[in-house]
């Protein structure tokens, strides 16, 4: 059993990918808008929640990630041309997608643990204030067109009671360039 110290949510403000995609809220918003959410393939564990858990990826630094096959028919169709060409502008990009939670879904209690210790960085596309993610005694609800920022390490849960699916776009970032400014145009 880990003895690390949990985190909690960190201050979006201190990394440079969260004003990345906060500014640029309305060019994903207009990309998503184009997407059917049929689009979302199942989350591949099924064990590691229940209800609905969807995802549409299209970035993973990793060509044998799970998902890749979907990233391939997405960057085929050039699905979201613009959102990826802004977050391969992140250093340290490990992998990036939407992530879509269905009304009643609960995601177990899980930490990532991983080759490379990274953040997550969640910007609420759709929300609904019933969709909540818990870090310790900390307990948040997405924004529509901000983000939240925490170490994929930290025990993180993810419960929606509300009515409305919750879709956020997700980036996970090596934690050793988490801070680094992001790449011009």
């Amino acid at each position: 059993m880990s003895t690390r110290e949990i985190r909690g949510f960190l201050d979006p403000a201190s990394f440079p990918a969260a004003a990345l995609l906060e500014s640029n809220f309305d060019v994903i918003a207009a990309e998503l808008a184009e997407c059917d959410d049929g689009e979302f393939v199942d989350w591949g564990d099924a064990a590691a929640y229940s209800g609905v858990w969807r995802v549409l990826g299209m970035y993973y630094f990793r060509p044998d990630h799970v998902s890749r096959p979907h990233l391939v028919d997405v960057e085929r169709r050039g699905r979201f041309r613009r959102t990826r060409e802004l977050v391969r502008r992140v250093p340290g990009l490990v992998g990036a997608g939407f992530t879509w939670i269905g009304p009643q879904t609960i995601v177990f209690p899980h930490s990532d643990e991983q080759l490379v210790r990274t953040v997550r960085v969640h910007m609420g596309m759709r929300c609904d204030p019933g969709c909540t993610m818990q870090i310790g005694e900390q307990v948040r609800s997405w924004e529509l067109a901000r983000c939240f920022v925490f170490d994929s390490a930290d025990l993180h849960i993810v419960r929606h009671v509300g009515t409305r699916p919750r879709i956020s776009l997700l980036l996970e970032i090596d934690l050793a360039r988490a801070h680094d400014p992001v790449l011009s145009t």
